[in-house]
């Protein structure tokens, strides 16, 4: 399977978010993050809100104004999941994400064994770009990289790990860990 590789570390990746965040106190969820106006609980939330997503949910309508921080459309569908959890308790979020994350897991590994290889070793239907000749994108790898690389990790300070936080020069919420 082509994308094994990558379901795995997705499904890792996911796994340690829950066994990070799952035993913290109740209030820890309500910790703020660099992410402007976000605590742990809207990063799970906004977590929870892509999945739903991508199996094509219908996203929460929004209600009030938009925060000084939404900037975009973009923007404007992650606050709409974030603020339709903002009321519940941050476990009952973490169990949605477990849920949401699970589905997805199972989605993207009978898409992996359906989608096959082409002769030049790409994957079925993939698209090639004139200038790498690789292909542009894959839904595998776009999920990995959104939940890898996602800016404002909801981790927080446990005895193993120590949370190391930055912004960079394009105001991007960034996560680095290092093991104590």
């Amino acid at each position: 399977m082509a994308y094994e590789w990558i379901i795995d570390a997705l499904d890792k990746t996911w796994d340690s978010i829950d066994r990070v965040v799952r035993p913290q106190p109740p209030e820890s969820y309500d910790a703020l993050t660099p992410c402007p106006g976000w605590s742990v609980k809207d990063v799970l939330s906004h977590l929870v809100g892509f999945e739903k997503m991508l199996h094509g949910e219908p996203v929460p309508t929004y209600r009030g104004e938009w925060p000084s921080y939404v900037h975009n459309p973009i923007g404007e569908f992650n606050e709409a999941y974030v603020q339709a959890s903002r009321d519940r308790p941050g476990i009952e979020v973490l169990d949605e994400l477990r849920v949401q994350c699970a589905k997805s897991i199972a989605a993207l590994r009978a898409l992996n064994d359906a989608v096959g290889r082409r002769s030049d070793g790409a994957p079925k239907g993939s698209v090639r770009t004139t200038a790498s000749k690789r292909p542009a994108s894959s839904t595998v790898g776009s999920i990995y990289r959104t939940s890898v690389t996602h800016s404002c990790s909801p981790r927080t300070t446990t005895d193993r790990a120590k949370r190391s936080w930055s912004i960079d020069s394009n105001r991007d919420c960034r996560t680095s860990w290092a093991s104590a």
